[in-house]
């Protein structure tokens, strides 16, 4: 919903209910004052100006993200407030429990009051460790017996209402406690932020490097815009009907000389062509060029073009804005995108950012802000590429991918994980050998993971490196040793490396793990069967009890009974074979079954003569 541009709260005001004992409460969100259409997050309550009334503290997810509430309710309600110090205990004293006696004059029956000091209060909040006790009219207190953590008690008397006690644990006495004099009360105030708008500039404090750009120049020629940068570009997206863009371009034209005095070259590159109830597109924008004299380079933008600045503008922002026209987009001399214009941009905002993409980093990131600060207090996150690396490849932009792979690993050199993705995008590419390479390289970093041997032994499988396969699954089972898997493919491969009987331990202990699992049941019976052993037979018929309508299985079944001279039961299984694969369409599976079946029954005719 976020990514969609919508409230996480959905402009709910916040509420506010007062307890009117017996059970009951009441919304008094209006009258309160407290009901602001925020998307609230957390509350912190505390007596910030020790007048003897609670305060808030509200935190925000949205602007203004805090609010001071001070509380100047009339009234002559009493208060005590009390301050723990643990000393066996923890020094906050977390866990305490307090109860306050109170005289009630009318009856002179006591009344008492609970408290405990919690770490924590509500959603993301810590509110004032000073414990404090609304007392109403009661202007006498008893007694205060206090329980701190661990269990020791301890009773203090003498207390006066209306003011703050600290007591530490085992001190056995309570310390009246007075507000400092000279503290200032808070004033309020307000941060000038820019209006919201999907348009606007957005300067980049760590610009990210772009994937790879190509397009088509008005003369028809490829360009790979990467390969072409020397100095500050700026790439603009345009139609030529689209009002605004033709505006701009006549403000860029009376400023020609400016643009080129700071050394900055500007490709407008035409959408047109890619709607196609518009078949003269592309050259309305041919047409719209020439009559103006549009004196910058311009060319032609194609979908993946446009499909690859999506993905980057997605990686970049919470908030998923498609791309529109006007669109430009600032490269500075090292290729990395330094600002987003969404909109029209003047001549002078574009030339200022130019002079600012050398500037230092503290700079850029005041650029990059809706408000101006020279303190922060963290430091600037280059964009994840390994992200971008994996939205890249979702897309099928794999060499753009393994670019940004490639650039992370320059930073994270020793990182098995990066060599992983790595070597899982060069096997989507074909470049098995290159797979291997990288994948050998992230198991040498981690050899304990279990997830990394597995993909180099399926990639050393493609490439019938079966010897190499099996010491990955051994090293698979060293890790968990409690993992199917690597049992049951250490069986597969052992048989066709002539371990028979080693194939037949490894998937006996893969079936002892996993009991009910069809495919082990199949492949133990499979191997049984190859070795001449009648238990194959129970296997392979547990394997169809689990999954009934496996054609294989049923043609394995059927091998294995016609091997100890159960003819009429192998009829049967390759019969329900040719049953299952034609209906699935296994035209191969079929053509198995039918041949075992006249092989048999030849075979009984010759016994019956």
């Amino acid at each position: 919903m976020a990514a969609e541009g919508r409230s996480f709260s959905g402009h709910e005001r916040n509420c506010v209910f007062l307890n009117n004992a017996g059970g009951r409460f009441a919304d008094i969100s209006a009258v309160s004052g407290l009901d602001f259409d925020d998307d609230g997050r957390a509350v912190g309550v505390v007596d910030w100006d020790h007048d003897g009334d609670l305060d808030l503290w509200l935190r925000n997810r949205t602007s203004p993200q805090l609010r001071y509430m001070r509380n100047d309710s009339a009234g002559e309600n009493h208060f005590l407030s009390v301050r723990l110090k643990g000393r066996t205990c923890n020094r906050d004293a977390i866990g305490a429990r307090l109860e306050m006696h109170l005289k009630d004059p009318p009856t002179g029956e006591p009344v008492r009051i609970i408290k405990t000091l919690h770490a924590g209060q509500g959603f993301l909040s810590q509110s004032s460790k000073w414990v404090h006790f609304g007392l109403g009219s009661h202007d006498q207190v008893e007694k205060l017996l206090v329980r701190w953590p661990g269990g020791a008690r301890e009773t203090f008397t003498g207390l006066e209402v209306d003011r703050h006690y600290k007591i530490e644990q085992g001190s056995g006495s309570a310390q009246p406690w007075t507000r400092p004099r000279g503290l200032e009360p808070l004033k309020a105030s307000a941060l000038e932020g820019r209006p919201a708008t999907v348009a606007g500039r957005i300067f980049l404090a760590a610009p990210p490097p772009l994937p790879t750009l190509a397009y088509e120049d008005l003369s028809g020629r490829k360009v790979v815009l990467n390969e072409e940068i020397e100095g500050p570009t700026l790439v603009n997206l345009w139609a030529s009907w689209c009002v605004p863009c033709r505006g701009e371009f006549d403000r860029w034209k009376v400023d020609e000389s400016l643009v080129r005095a700071a050394g900055l070259r500007i490709i407008a590159l035409s959408v047109d062509g890619l709607d196609p109830s518009k078949q003269s597109g592309v050259e309305d924008a041919r047409k719209f060029l020439k009559k103006m004299a549009f004196p910058f380079e311009a060319g032609l933008a194609d979908s993946e073009l446009l499909s690859k600045l999506q993905i980057l503008s997605n990686v970049l922002f919470l908030r998923v804005v498609p791309l529109a026209v006007p669109t430009s987009f600032l490269i500075d001399s090292d290729g990395r995108l330094a600002a987003i214009y969404r909109g029209t941009v003047e001549i002078r905002t574009l030339l200022d950012d130019v002079d600012d993409l050398d500037a230092s980093l503290l700079r850029r990131r005041s650029l990059g802000t809706p408000f101006r600060s020279n303190r922060w207090a963290v430091g600037v996150e280059p964009l994840p590429l390994e992200i971008l690396a994996t939205r890249l490849g979702e897309k099928g932009f794999l060499d753009d991918a393994l670019v940004c792979l490639r650039q992370e690993l320059l930073a994270r050199p020793n990182d098995a994980t990066l060599y992983g993705t790595i070597g899982s995008v060069q096997k989507h590419q074909g470049d098995t050998a290159g797979a291997v390479e990288s994948l050998s390289k992230a198991v040498q970093l981690d050899p304990d993971s279990y997830e990394l041997r597995m993909d180099l032994a399926e990639v050393l499988l493609t490439l019938e490196e079966h010897a190499q396969a099996v010491e990955q699954f051994n090293e698979m089972v060293r890790i968990a040793p409690g993992s199917v898997y690597p049992y049951s493919m250490l069986g597969r491969l052992l048989v066709g490396m002539d371990q028979l009987d080693l194939a037949i331990e490894h998937m006996g202990k893969a079936e002892k793990l996993d009991p009910e699992n069809p495919e082990v049941q199949r492949l133990m019976g499979v191997l049984l069967n190859q070795k001449g052993d009648a238990r194959a037979i129970s296997y392979l018929s547990k394997s169809i009890r689990i999954r009934p309508d496996h054609a294989l299985t049923h043609l394995n079944l059927g091998h294995a009974l016609a091997k100890v001279g159960k003819i009429d039961q192998a009829v049967e299984a390759f019969e329900k074979t040719l049953q299952l694969a034609t209906t699935s369409g296994n035209a191969r599976l079929a053509g198995i079954a039918r041949q075992s079946l006249q092989k048999l029954r030849r075979q009984k005719e010759s016994g019956g003569r």
